[in-house]
């Protein structure tokens, strides 16, 4: 018998219904090493979801507050290892092994950490210190004292082992909170601060050194691709389109009225390479093979309406790589009621895409959710 034939990149493969219950929360989403898709949630705790390779989906664990909790938005999770962190009541993680059993859980006081990501053998945490419980003095992290700006909230990235044992901290010297955080493959880290004031994005070197920082265009989500260079992805009204993203916005139309777009930026110092608008709007970005980008969002259409005159729109997940030579591939999820994709990770030969049929950051429910396995 013939082999069955490899599929072309961007092939919808197959869709999985995992419906949550409701109140639950979509905090991240990783590829685990045998092909099982783990889904993180946040109710009054953290919760893993697995999705085996045959479909079937099934609960796996339940952390309480006292364990570990999430933050309530979109948390970056690498393949491998699988970090969660806290906000508020402390910072912990967990990993999760192939099978997606817990192998490790580690927590921290005083620290609101809102990112993770995985690099080579370490893991990578950035959030905010809550410097005003040492307001005179050194602030106690893990095993060690560092100094600080004296901001009541002070930004700042740190490096775990993968046995979450304290590698290196670096306070950001600024007064906000580091929302996102991602590595290249030599170790240098990348963090977005929500800061009192523009945006920014810092470069760390492996040595926990800060390099730069740049203002940034408002809000945006953050990755590094395959060749070690950060990408941000927005969205905006298309009369709102930052001005340092150098493309013509698309004539607004009666469903496509926010328009998302991409900058790839210099690693030297963090100015834009390049930039381009897309066809839909930009929700959530991860870094891809060489120097391209998988990105998530919505497209408009317009449906046929009762009433005259009366236009209906419906929304469409789009996952769509994107390089500079252009788009690589585009797939939209259709699915009566619109689909909404919340979250995204990278495997080794498929990319997956957790969505539901509302916008859940709106509606405040999650009981629709599907994951799709797409061909890389």
């Amino acid at each position: 018998m013939a082999p069955e034939p490899t599929p072309e990149p961007g092939t919808l493969l197959d869709v999985t219904s995992l419906p949550l219950p409701e109140g639950h929360q979509v905090a991240g989403l990783a590829v685990l090493e045998n092909g099982r898709v783990a889904l993180i949630t946040q109710d009054l705790g953290a919760n893993v979801w697995v999705v085996g390779p045959e479909g079937a989906p099934r609960w796996d664990h339940s952390f309480t507050k006292e364990d570990i909790t999430l933050p309530s938005g979109p948390l970056p999770l690498p393949f491998g290892a699988v970090g969660g962190f806290a906000a508020g009541e402390g910072v912990g993680f967990f990993a999760l092994g192939p099978e997606g059993g817990v192998t490790h859980r580690r927590r921290l006081p005083h620290v609101n950490a809102y990112a993770a990501a995985r690099g080579g053998d370490a893991l990578y945490a950035a959030g905010s210190l809550e410097t005003w419980s040492s307001p005179n003095g050194p602030f106690p992290f893990a095993d060690r004292e560092i100094a600080h700006a004296g901001f009541p909230h002070e930004a700042f990235v740190a490096r775990f082992d993968l046995d979450g044992v304290v590698q290196w901290v670096t306070p950001l010297g600024i007064h906000g909170e580091a929302m996102e955080v991602d590595v290249d493959n030599v170790g240098n880290t990348y963090v977005s601060v929500a800061a009192n004031g523009p945006a920014l994005l810092v470069r760390v070197a492996p040595s926990g050194a800060v390099l730069w920082q740049v203002e940034l265009p408002g809000s945006a989500s953050l990755a590094v691709d395959g060749e070690g260079a950060p990408w941000l992805a927005g969205t905006a009204r298309a009369d709102e389109i930052p001005a340092w993203v150098n493309v013509e916005p698309p004539a607004p139309g009666p469903c496509t009225w926010e328009v998302g777009w991409v900058a790839r930026l210099r690693p030297s110092d963090g100015t834009p390479s390049w930039t381009q608008v897309l066809d839909g709007t930009a929700q959530d970005i991860v870094g891809f093979e060489g120097p391209s980008v998988v990105v998530t969002g919505t497209t408009g259409r317009e449906q046929e309406s009762d009433e005259p005159g009366d236009v209906v729109c419906s929304f469409d997940g789009t996952v769509q790589a994107i390089s500079p030579s252009g788009d690589v591939w585009r797939t939209v999820l259709e699915k009566p009621g619109g689909s909404y994709p919340q979250a995204v990770a990278v495997g080794p030969d498929v990319v997956v895409v957790y969505a539901t049929a509302e916008n859940v950051f709106l509606a405040g429910r999650s009981d629709t959710g599907q994951i799709a396995r797409i061909a890389r």
